[in-house]
């Protein structure tokens, strides 16, 4: 039997597919990833398909191999490049099992529309189905913690580190208006060992404006770095800036600090 593939098609449905599947991988386990790496991650999926695909010398059992094992992986860690060995493994079952799931989805609509069942379905079709599933998952896997979840940090300055809970939520856009530098905020007390408050090279002066205080100032003091530890992985944020609370930021005590929007994605 002949079969024509045309190969920018081809590539074309691969790499959309692949995008969502990250993106769809990315929310369900937690895990920080850029745009950028979810894009060059899923050209790099989608190339790597096109050529195990038209690789007809190779034995069929190589190109399984390569194609539904070495190329996933390597995309996942491609795309999450902090992730130990275990955890690329981890998301890569679950790419699988994401791609399993659309897979059925449009199998059970051949079967049960008639409309799908007479005429198929072309790449809009299918992009247009895939989407509206990833975008049902991620929905069902949203939770109260996603806007509002609370993370472990650990705040490194001059040698000295201190470990606390923070918060991050979506609305803190606090940033430096000489540089555009994101701004964290933290109570006062909860770093004054690691900061002995002493004004040096690192201290800056943050305004900011609030309802019912429309020209505030805050203190501020750019670390060596922070560690945020999420479900799967740890990020690292180079030479952060945080401005300091003189006020309880959680009232039950539940957090002491406020991430920035874009520590996290």
């Amino acid at each position: 039997m002949h079969y024509e593939l045309y190969i920018d098609s081809f590539f074309l449905l691969n790499l959309c597919m692949d995008i969502m599947l990250l993106m769809l991988v990315k929310r369900v386990l937690g895990c920080t990833a850029t745009y950028r790496s979810i894009l060059l991650s899923a050209a790099f999926g989608a190339f790597a398909s096109c050529i195990v695909t038209v690789a007809v010398r190779i034995p069929a059992f190589l190109r399984i191999t390569a194609g539904y094992g070495l190329v996933s992986v390597c995309m996942v860690k491609l795309c999450f490049r902090k992730m130990n060995l275990r955890m690329v493994l981890k998301a890569t079952i679950e790419l699988y099992l994401g791609a399993i799931l659309m897979g059925g989805f449009l199998q059970l609509l051949t079967l049960q529309i008639p409309f799908f069942r007479k005429s198929g379905f072309n790449i809009c079709m299918i992009l247009t189905v895939s989407f509206g599933m990833c975008l049902l998952v991620c929905m069902i896997h949203r939770d109260a913690g996603d806007r509002k979840h609370i993370f472990t940090v650990q705040l490194n300055y001059q040698g000295k580190n201190v470990t606390l809970r923070a918060l991050y939520d979506t609305g803190n856009s606090l940033s430096d208006p000489t540089d555009g530098t994101a701004v964290a905020l933290v109570e006062r007390e909860a770093v004054s060992d690691l900061l002995e408050l002493k004004r040096d090279e690192d201290y800056r002066v943050i305004p900011y404006h609030s309802v019912g205080n429309p020209h505030g100032i805050l203190e501020g003091y750019r670390l060596t770095e922070a560690v945020i530890f999420g479900k799967n992985e740890k990020k690292y944020v180079e030479r952060p800036l945080v401005a300091l609370a003189d006020d309880k930021l959680s009232s039950r005590g539940a957090y002491r600090m406020i991430l920035h929007s874009t520590w996290i994605n």
